[in-house]
């Protein structure tokens, strides 16, 4: 389940992020989910090396490399964390919205 959501994740982000960013009207909404976009494609790429190791029956392949290891748990942790803090921002813009339809970020 983890790769088949990585194979189709992976694309359909990165086919998100081209179309959000090739839109000629940019407002705090479209750069947002843009940036989520590209978060999960990240996303989507970091659980590939995981699944890698599922696969293999646990042995370790590329976590053998200590710096990989620490790199991918830096990595992952980070990513994670950002998009969490993204969708509670486009979350926040939507709730402003909301309450205040004609009120414009910026």
């Amino acid at each position: 389940m983890i790769v088949l959501c990585s194979l189709i994740g992976l694309p359909a982000n990165i086919i998100a992020f081209i179309h959000f960013t090739k839109r000629k009207t940019t407002n705090i909404s479209l750069n947002l989910y843009s940036v989520i976009s590209l978060t999960d494609s990240i996303t989507c790429l970091l659980i590939i090396a995981f699944a890698k190791v599922l696969f293999e029956e646990r042995d370790p392949g590329w976590f053998r490399n200590i710096h990989f290891c620490k790199f991918w748990a830096i990595a992952y942790e980070i990513v994670s964390q950002y998009s969490i803090f993204l969708v509670a921002v486009i979350s926040v813009t939507r709730a402003i919205t909301i309450v205040k339809p004609h009120y414009r970020i910026n």
